[in-house]
């Protein structure tokens, strides 16, 4: 039996026009790319009718429930551990692949072993590109309050450059679409659960360039992105 290619998962939380949407994109881009794929989506907990909804349009999909929301990691690694894919993709559920995205993430893996992780680029409904790199805090940035903290990571992430078409390196990447390599999550395990919501995808980073790994963006893998729509629902403190 041949592997799958690729594990996505999604975390959903009364967002359920948005999660199909993403869905549905994610299995025309396999389609189109003669990919497999298996999709992971883990309720946390919603109080609309998400779980009814997903499960009659993709009754395909693995649904894991929560009784209520667990945060963003702590659902995450429900899936993690159950996806057997060769490359696992996180994706927001305000999220759209865009046509040859997958493959995108898949090239970029096998064209080099030392890759362990690799982001989209993000685009805004308007067209313009998102933000969708940022480096790692400082020192000092530690120090301050977590108000603070989440300013200066807003200020200084960093959209892909322009006329850039390869993938780059990277300190860490935007989680709304955020690909892992198999070995590298065997390596490094799962999202660090006493991050809520914010900053997980930037430790989860760290702990893979610590090991050996490169961080890269992948520039030809577009990401059509809602820019925190996912998030709206619920106000959360980090760190």
């Amino acid at each position: 039996m041949n592997p799958i290619d690729f594990s996505v998962i999604l975390v959903n939380w009364n967002t359920a026009e948005m999660t199909l949407k993403a869905i549905a994109s994610v299995w025309e881009d396999a389609r189109k790319s003669s990919l497999s794929v298996e999709i992971f989506v883990v309720d946390n907990g919603s109080t609309d009718d998400s779980v009814a909804r997903i499960r009659e349009v993709y009754p395909e999909v693995y649904l894991l429930e929560n009784t209520h929301n667990l945060g963003f990691a702590r659902a995450v690694n429900r899936a993690l551990w159950k996806a057997t894919g060769e490359t696992v993709l996180l994706l927001n559920t305000d999220a759209i692949l865009r046509p040859g995205s997958l493959r995108e993430f898949q090239k970029t893996f096998q064209g080099d072993d030392r890759i362990g992780m690799a982001g989209g680029a993000l685009v805004s409904p308007d067209g313009s590109k998102q933000n969708c790199v940022a480096p790692f805090p400082s020192l000092v940035t530690e120090l301050i309050n977590k108000s603070l903290l989440r300013s200066f990571s807003k200020r200084h992430r960093s959209k892909v450059p322009d006329g850039v078409t390869e993938p780059f390196e990277v300190d860490s990447v935007i989680g709304a679409s955020l690909a892992i390599r198999g070995k590298t999550l065997a390596a490094i395990g799962g999202l660090d659960e006493r991050f809520f919501f914010f900053f997980e995808e930037t430790d989860w980073c760290y702990q893979c360039r610590k090991l050996g790994w490169t961080v890269v963006c992948v520039a030809q893998a577009m990401v059509d992105h809602g820019h925190g729509e996912s998030s709206k629902p619920v106000l959360v403190d980090t760190r």
